[in-house]
């Protein structure tokens, strides 16, 4: 019943993917960022698209597609925003095609015609013409360009190669920027996967675009230990079926040692979701260790199963009974020596030493009650037929 109870429980067992849910609670950090994507309807949660090219205008080139696709997704709902170093430094052929466009209106923005009738409408408004002068000055300096704006450029005013050395970098490998693209709302919706839009924005820029992330991260690690628990845990319980099977040469003695540990199992993912425990990239591993820890507690019992044949039944209860207290105080430091983990203050730490309590006890008392009560049965059906013990 317990074991049927269990298994039904087991379907509600999930998986926390996420880095975040491993951190500890009462960072004033992480709740004050919360805090303030609540207020604002944004996510701190930001991916980086990673844009890598020999040239640096192959770079800009594919950044401003970034862009303009970004605007494009911002606009449907696909991001909730993006930003891009060509906001400070467009590509070449878009600084000329702005160039080529200032001088065809040249009588338009004309800077000291701009000054002259923007002044002319500050006297009539009767408002004063100096606190406006240091945004003229920066229009004229705009507008009367003639050349294209370079990275020398910019790196020569401390501010402006800080702000450049957010978006662009340039190694013996050649020249990288980020594009940074915000996921859209609610805050928190995409923290385990990437959005979709994001993703085929990638897939769009080609080999020399990758995008990354705490949800890229989170769905890579997904889907990286979810294959290798399953993967560890198929061989661990082919190997140690194999060593059993060296040691009994019985495959029915083989079955009742993998047993508990089977039935264990099953108890311990039951109880986990009873619990509210959820699976993580840490304690999954855990899980797999119990197939080491939880097999010796069956294979103590079949031993002495196999060493008291011939005896009475009260020497094989008794030698039943000295193996179940033997395997009781070996689980009873196991839970001791993993559980303290479950006094850590990192919840990664803490879900470690809470599956390895459930696990080294359901797999134990599976061995000390289970096996025993079946030894039993077989005995009274053994008597009954005339077969002696």
């Amino acid at each position: 019943v317990l074991t049927l109870a269990a298994a039904a429980l087991c379907v509600g067992l999930r998986f926390e993917d996420t880095i975040q849910a491993m951190r500890p609670a009462g960072n004033p950090g992480v709740a004050v960022r919360d805090e303030v994507g609540r207020r604002f309807g944004t996510s701190f949660d930001q991916m980086m698209l990673l844009i890598e090219a020999e040239e640096l205008e192959e770079v800009l080139e594919l950044a401003e597609r970034a862009t303009e696709r970004g605007r494009e997704l911002v606009a449907s709902g696909g991001l909730s925003g993006f930003d891009s170093v060509t906001g400070i430094l467009p590509p070449l052929a878009s600084q000329q095609e702005s160039l080529r466009w200032l001088e065809e209106q040249r009588q338009v923005v004309d800077a000291e015609r701009v000054r002259a009738s923007f002044n002319a409408a500050l006297a009539a408004e009767g408002m004063r013409a100096a606190p406006f002068e240091a945004g003229l000055e920066l229009f004229a300096a705009a507008t009367g360009r003639a050349e294209p704006v370079t990275v020398a450029e910019l790196e020569s005013s401390e501010q402006m190669r800080r702000l450049l050395d957010r978006y662009l970098r340039h190694d013996d490998r050649g020249w990288s920027t980020v594009v940074y693209l915000y996921p859209p709302p609610p805050p928190g919706r995409w923290r385990r996967e990437p959005p979709p839009a994001a993703v085929r924005l990638a897939e769009e820029l080609g080999p020399a675009a990758a995008l990354t992330g705490f949800n890229t991260v989170s769905a890579f690690f997904r889907s990286l230990v979810l294959t290798d628990a399953r993967l560890a845990a198929l061989v661990g319980i082919v190997l140690v079926a194999l060593l059993l099977w060296l040691d009994y040469r019985r495959l029915g003695d083989t079955l009742l040692s993998l047993a508990p540990l089977a039935v264990g199992i099953v108890w311990m993912l039951g109880a986990m979701v009873a619990l509210g425990i959820a699976m993580n990239f840490m304690n999954i591993f855990v899980s797999t260790m119990i197939i080491g820890i939880g097999v010796d507690y069956g294979v103590h019992m079949i031993h002495r199963h196999r060493e008291s044949r011939g005896a009475g039944v009260e020497q094989r209860l008794e030698g039943l009974v000295e193996t179940g207290k033997a395997i009781a105080l070996a689980a009873l430091s196991t839970m001791i020596g993993f559980g303290s983990l479950s006094l850590s203050h990192y919840p990664g730490l803490r879900s470690m030493g809470m599956v390895a309590i459930l696990g080294a006890m359901t797999t134990s008392l599976v061995a000390i009650t289970v096996l025993p009560a079946w030894f039993a049965l077989r005995l009274g059906m053994r008597r009954r037929s005339g077969l002696g013990c």
